[in-house]
């Protein structure tokens, strides 16, 4: 059986309200776990797809195709749960791709799965609940810190402090050594050719404080 207890706890620190253990792990053992490789998709654009995701260890990021541009809208490590919402509420293909970083596993449960439990269980969809709600926050956080000029995008990654108010970036510390440039660059919304000119930049300006 998969010891789900480095799981239990990120989920413990992601939100007040949680199930008890058994009946917690009782839930988390009636999923299916899957593994990723890297770069390799969980939904792709295009998929109907209904089911419903946790991670347990590993990456992913979540994205769409503006024409030609790729647009990464965010990541998620341990503890994050997702799913196509199309699909999920209208049995609609999703517009979305969502693709493993690093080798990732996740467990999955089909809607009929998850609609059951949360029908049967009061705790189960509370914390269920609370999840969506966790994840809407995160959302805001990262608009009210990924913002401004291409540079100051840039530089709120940078910050430590900056940095430590998204929430993957905090559970995961190492994240920017996972992703290639171009990905950073799509997540910035800035093209890869100027993130370029502009770490450049930084780097020299670093550069020539040490030397002052």
């Amino acid at each position: 059986m998969y010891d789900f207890t480095p799981l239990i706890k990120q989920l413990q620190r992601q939100t007040p309200v949680l199930p008890p253990e058994e009946l917690l792990l009782e839930f988390l053992n009636s999923g299916v776990m899957k593994t990723y490789a890297p770069d390799e998709a969980i939904i792709e654009a295009g998929d109907l797809n209904r089911s419903v995701y946790l991670i347990v260890e590993g990456l992913y990021r979540l994205g769409w195709e503006d024409g030609e541009r790729e647009v990464t809208y965010g990541f998620g490590s341990i503890g994050t749960m997702f799913l196509s919402p199309k699909g999920f509420v209208a049995s609609e293909e999703s517009c979305w791709f969502m693709r493993a970083c690093t080798e990732t596993r996740l467990l999955k449960w089909t809607n009929e799965q998850f609609m059951s439990w949360l029908l049967k269980s009061h705790e189960i969809c509370l914390w269920a609940f609370n999840m969506a709600m966790h994840q809407f926050y995160c959302s805001e956080i990262k608009t009210d810190v990924i913002k401004g000029s291409a540079r100051q995008r840039l530089e709120a990654l940078s910050e430590k402090e900056s940095r430590g108010r998204l929430h993957t970036f905090s559970k995961y510390p190492d994240l920017l050594q996972h992703i290639s440039s171009q990905t950073l660059a799509t997540y910035l919304g800035i093209a890869p050719t100027y993130l370029s000119t502009l770490r450049k930049n930084r780097m020299e300006e670093e550069k020539k404080g040490e030397e002052c």
